[in-house]
């Protein structure tokens, strides 16, 4: 068979595909041609808009981080109504992911193409923005979200204004443009259902911008016979132009204060966060933590993030993950002791290797300011850990004028040529001498060339009801080093470290 034999088929099947499509054309009336061949040249520009902003947000790392999002406009109720009322606008052309993009893209795509061709694109663009515009002030006002983003209220605008256009329109609108009955119920029965029952969808969002939309279309509303009157264009052409130029204006002030968003502006957005009813412990410990974390985080943040994880430990108690936030924030404002006694209650709740690592790191900490600090009195000095021949046996000797009442906390860092590989934790009488086996030893093994390194010690708290020590008495525990949280350390402190 000749090669090009497939490829002729398929071109003569696009050319008779064609010569029908010319046909169907050329059976409809001479207006409606004449609206099919206006291209919705609005509709593509705002689906562009929404595609380069999208874009951004992939390069800002928005998407990763809220704290981002909300830097750069995110509709964050309780900032709104705090004076940014830019949030309106900028919140309206972010997305949550690209399938949030290409829901919201295809939709405007193609309800924008109707709406464009069937009105103008002046009065598309008037619908479109204040259908955002309401959509988001309905939303701040109504839905209780933390924050909102995408386009979802102006395309519910769109769907209203179609829907109006074709109420009002009636029999006038060619049946091309018209969707039955059936459709419109379906629409609106899937599209309230996901609104209202759906997580994470904002139902209020889309009344205010399906409403807004209706309205504008019961005005604005005909098909190819326009039904304003001279004075209501000009009106409207007004409209579009304000409109525009407040949404201008709104773009303009989001990256302006994007580009000022300062640790301060940072602390607002975390206790906005901690503020809000809905906020469980997940979701403040989620903030809390990219703020613990963040290499430019200031003392205003790290204290909001302090709030907000003790927040998020009262909404959630029990959680070691929240406490482990809230002692990372501590350790960076140079609270070390809090850091370290809040980590090791976290250790006892979930004996893990990454909050052993992190107690670790506090108890280093807190001995170096220790050491620095002149006066105070240092448990650590002349105290050693032993490993007798064999590496069977740890002692313990405590240095003079140190009490031996009660049962002492010891942190040792276990350490193999130079490179650490786990942390020990040790709960001892103060009496020094011969402690453990090293088979006694909880846990994973240790490496039997390892050498140990003490960082910490301190008398346990008489109220054991406020704090459970990560191991039973006498006895001492062993877990090697997560480097996820040695990578943390890039966390540099911002005050210099207090002790006790």
């Amino acid at each position: 068979p000749s090669p090009n034999g497939p490829r002729q088929k398929g071109a003569a099947r696009r050319s008779r595909m064609r010569m029908e499509r010319e046909a169907m054309l050329a059976r409809l009336p001479a207006e409606v041609r004449a609206v099919l061949a206006r291209p919705p040249r609005v509709t593509q520009a705002l689906v562009a808009v929404l595609a380069i902003i999208y874009g951004l947000q992939v390069w800002a790392g928005m998407l990763e981080s809220p704290i981002v999002m909300m830097r750069y406009g995110a509709n964050v109720p309780a900032l709104v109504f705090a004076g940014e009322w830019w949030r309106l606008v900028s919140g309206n052309f972010l997305h949550g992911s690209l399938m949030h993009l290409a829901f919201n893209g295809w939709a405007l795509f193609v309800l924008g193409g109707v709406l464009e061709r069937v009105l103008d694109g002046n009065r598309l663009l008037l619908i479109y923005l204040a259908s955002a515009l309401a959509g988001a002030a309905t939303s701040a006002v109504f839905s209780g979200a933390l924050l909102a983003v995408g386009a979802s209220t102006a395309v519910f605008g769109l769907l209203g204004a179609l829907a109006a256009v074709q109420w009002r329109a009636g029999k006038r609108l060619h049946p091309l443009f018209q969707q039955s009955r059936r459709w419109w119920i379906f629409i609106l029965v899937i599209n309230g259902g996901l609104s209202f029952l759906v997580p994470r969808v904002d139902g209020a969002a889309h009344v205010g911008g399906f409403v807004a939309g209706g309205l504008l279309g019961l005005w604005l509303g005909g098909p190819t016979q326009p039904l304003l009157t001279a004075s209501r264009e000009r009106l409207m052409l007004l409209a579009t132009g304000l409109l525009s130029g407040f949404f201008v204006a709104g773009l303009g002030l989001t990256l302006w204060h994007a580009e000022r968003f300062d640790d301060a502006a940072t602390a607002r957005a975390v206790a906005a966060v901690t503020a809000h009813a809905d906020s469980d412990g997940d979701v403040l410990n989620f903030f809390a933590w990219e703020v613990a974390v963040d290499p430019h985080a200031g003392v205003a943040g790290l204290e909001a993030a302090v709030a907000a994880a003790a927040e998020a430990a009262r909404r959630s108690p029990d959680q070691a993950e929240i406490l482990d936030t809230q002692a990372q924030a501590l350790h960076r404002l140079g609270r070390q002791p809090e850091a370290l006694w809040l980590e090791l209650t976290a250790l006892a709740r979930l004996p893990e290797d990454f909050y052993a690592t992190q107690v670790g790191r506090f108890a280093g900490a807190l001995a170096a300011a220790q050491r620095e600090a002149k006066g105070l009195p240092e448990p650590l000095a002349g105290m050693q850990a032993i490993i007798r021949p064999g590496g069977q046996r740890l002692e313990l000797r405590w240095p003079s004028g140190v009490p031996r009442t009660g049962e002492w906390l010891v942190v040792a860092e276990a350490v193999e040529t130079d490179s650490l590989v786990g942390t020990l934790v040790i709960r001892v009488p103060a009496v020094g001498g011969e402690v453990l086996n090293r088979d006694e030893v909880v846990g994973s093994a240790l490496p039997e060339s390892a050498r140990l390194e003490l960082r910490w010690a301190a008398p346990l708290p008489e109220d054991s009801r406020t704090f459970k020590a990560p191991v039973s008495a006498p006895g001492w525990r062993y877990w090697p080093r997560d480097p996820r949280a040695l990578e943390l350390d890039t966390a540099a402190a911002v005050r210099p470290p207090q002790v006790e």
